[in-house]
């Protein structure tokens, strides 16, 4: 069974926190730090991004918003999606392209960076081909 993890990106601070403990009380999500030294309330300001239970080639683990870079396709970098269509899944999508997360090989995946801090990776350069 997959994981329940968490990351939140703090728009005010435009940084990007690891969640321990979440907890969610009426229309407020309070999370805390592994050292339980700082408090996120989850409003506009902050968003929350989901782990797949997936990790890429070098273990890193791909949570939800991150840009992957998918070898064999080059100069082309996607972004995790949920897609609640259907079953629903994760997915990686690239403009109007998607792929199946879980049906990669994780050996040809590489986190990059993620849209709320690198958003210009999901840009098409000149030699890309989107």
């Amino acid at each position: 069974m997959r994981e329940n993890k968490f990351k939140v990106f703090d728009k005010i601070t435009n940084e990007i926190y690891q969640v321990s403990e979440l907890e969610l009380e009426g229309t407020h999500h309070y999370c805390y730090n592994e050292e339980l030294e700082y408090l996120h309330v989850i409003t506009d300001n902050c968003i929350l991004m989901q782990y797949t239970g997936l990790k890429d080639k070098n273990g890193v683990e791909i949570y939800e918003g991150d840009i992957i870079k998918l070898y064999g396709l080059p100069n082309a970098h996607f972004q995790v999606v949920f897609k609640n269509q259907y079953m629903g899944g994760w997915i990686l999508m690239h403009k109007k392209n998607e792929v199946s997360l879980g049906a990669l090989d994780k050996n040809k995946l590489k986190v990059v960076g993620n849209i709320y801090e690198n958003p210009e990776l999901l840009e098409c350069n000149k030699d890309a081909k989107c």
